[in-house]
Parts: structure tokens; sequence; C-alpha cells
């Protein structure tokens, strides 16, 4: 299966950095949704990770890209697990806290860990 699904997001992609970029970002928060941070990520690496090491990504940023994306999954609505751990402890209900605007911060958050993928080294 990991095989085949990082050959599916290469011929998406046509070896083009960024478009693979965001269908790693889009299938990985979609194949994290509802999954605890570690399960999320062992599933991306398995997964999405070797797309990003064939397009020339160096695999310490494609690791903390693939685990920057798999935390992000458990705060991404439909499911937002996290939302609903946080409402627990803030004793206030769940719901209420999903409509609000702090779950806006997930979707412009995406672009941080690109730029660690598109130019690893500051020189």
């Amino acid at each position: 299966m990991g095989i085949v699904f990082t050959q599916y997001v290469l011929a998406a992609a046509q070896n083009s950095l960024l478009l693979a970029l965001v269908l790693t970002m889009v299938a990985g928060i979609i194949l994290g949704m509802g999954m605890p941070t570690t399960p999320a990520y062992i599933v991306m690496v398995s997964l999405l990770v070797p797309a990003l090491i064939r397009l020339g990504v160096v695999a310490p940023a494609a690791h903390m890209f693939a685990f920057y994306f798999a935390i992000l999954s458990a705060i991404t609505p439909p499911v937002a697990l996290a939302v609903f751990a946080a409402a627990g402890l803030a004793k206030i209900g769940a719901l209420g806290l999903r409509a609000s605007p702090r779950c806006g911060s997930g979707p412009p958050a995406t672009s941080c860990p690109s730029c660690s993928c598109t130019r690893p080294s500051p020189a």
C-alpha cells in the first residue's frame, strides 16, 4: 500500500515539489483525522515521506513536515480530537469551542513547514 500511495503522489505531482507538498499535506491531515499524533505520524512516514524524499527533500525535513501535519490533524475539523480534550479540561462545551475563531489558526499554519522542505539549509 505504501509504495502504491507514493507512486500516486509522484504521478499526480509530476516532479513538482510544491504540488507534492500540498498533496502530502492534504493526505496527511485526512489520514491523521481521529488518530493520536504518534500513529498519525507513523502512517504519514510509511505512506507520504518516501514521495518527498524521492523529489529531493532531505530526510529530516521530510520527517518534520510529516510530524507537523500529524500534529495539525488533531486540531483540524471535522474530527478535532484535541479540541474535545481541551474542552473537557476547560469544562466548557466542545461544540462551542469548535466554532471558536481559535480553531481557525490551523489553515494559516500550513505554509510554515513548506519552507524547510523547499530550502532546508540557511545558505
